[in-house]
């Protein structure tokens, strides 16, 4: 999953802070939590959620895993260094290949990082076709073997989808 819309970069490099310290804006943390809610509805299931050290995909992860606390699901959160801008997709699958199968791990990151993952997990090749919108998300399912060229993919899908599937079941 891609992190959620975060504050503008220009804007933000004005306060002179670091970049990994740019935040969700107050759309984006309201629209995220729609979104996972409609993740949840998909994938009821988690164990992880790995997010970027940077703030923005942070914050995302913690609405993730408050919306599967919310459903009685314990839910780890952590922070990942592969999953930074410009980590090899190499150290991600690496991380993946020594968790559980027995349950979903949602990793939230950033463009163009995850859209090259995803391509790569497909398709084994370096070429990217892959692109996520802030918020969007992909579930790949790798099966036996946690490799280049050998993930399946279930679903892709846009922020507005995730919102909207979380709105049909809006109870709270």
């Amino acid at each position: 999953m891609r992190h959620a819309i975060a504050k503008d970069p220009a804007q933000f490099a004005e306060t002179g802070a670091p970049d990994a310290e740019r935040p969700l804006t107050k759309q984006g943390r309201r629209r995220m939590r729609l979104a996972a809610r409609g993740l949840a509805a998909l994938v009821p299931d988690i164990g992880v959620v790995a997010s970027s050290p940077l703030l923005r995909a942070v914050e995302t992860a913690e609405l993730i895993a408050k919306r599967y606390a919310k459903g009685g699901v314990d839910v780890e959160t952590l922070r990942l260094s592969a999953l930074a801008p410009g980590k090899s997709g190499s150290l991600l699958l690496s991380w993946l290949e020594d968790q559980p199968r027995d349950c979903a791990v949602v990793l939230v990151g950033h463009e163009p990082h995850l859209g090259h993952f995803v391509s790569w997990s497909l398709t084994g090749l370096r070429d990217s076709f892959v692109e996520l919108k802030k918020g969007a998300a992909v579930l790949l399912e790798f099966g036996d073997s946690v490799r280049p060229g050998r993930a399946r993919l279930i679903w892709s899908l846009r922020p507005g989808q995730l919102r909207m599937i979380g709105a049909l079941g809006r109870q709270d």
